[in-house]
Order: structure tokens, then sequence, then C-alpha cells
């Protein structure tokens, strides 16, 4: 699994043996459900191929995209870590 900033696209990346898998709009990286959450953390702890160490990239990518956000890194965290 690798993932990359897409700048022309606008997108962050997910990439499984060379092929694109899934995409994120970088401008919607840091929605928030209503508790507080990375909306994009939650969806991606669903899928089957994720992995705790992907997730904290998309974490860190979160944070230097959308440094402002007021996403609850204490939960999103929680969740990060029960994927471990």
């Amino acid at each position: 699994m690798r993932i990359y900033l897409e700048e022309d696209q606008g997108s962050l990346v997910f990439l499984q043996d060379g092929e694109e898998i899934y995409h994120i709009p970088i401008r919607e990286l840091g929605d928030i459900l209503q508790d507080g959450t990375s909306d994009w953390i939650n969806q991606l702890a669903d899928k089957s191929w994720i992995t705790s160490y992907v997730l904290h990239q998309v974490v860190t990518m979160i944070k230097k995209h959308h440094p402002d956000s007021s996403i609850d890194w204490q939960k999103t965290n929680m969740k990060v870590d029960r994927e471990s």
C-alpha cells in the first residue's frame, strides 16, 4: 500500500499493487463527523485493505493540509490505534 498526493487532481491517492484503489479530495480531508472525529479516518478504518500505518500517514496529511481543522485528534487517534 502506498499513498501519495496527486496535486494536479487535488487528491490523496491510495495505490495497491500499482493500481489506484481509492482517493480523497484534498479539500475534503478536514471533514468532521458529529462526534468530532475525522470523517475520512472513520471511512478508511472500515476498509479491509487499510493498516494502522496507512491511517497514521493520512492523519499526518490531514494535519499538514488542514492545520486549523477542529478535528478531535484524541478521539480520532483512538480509532487509528484500534485498527492496529
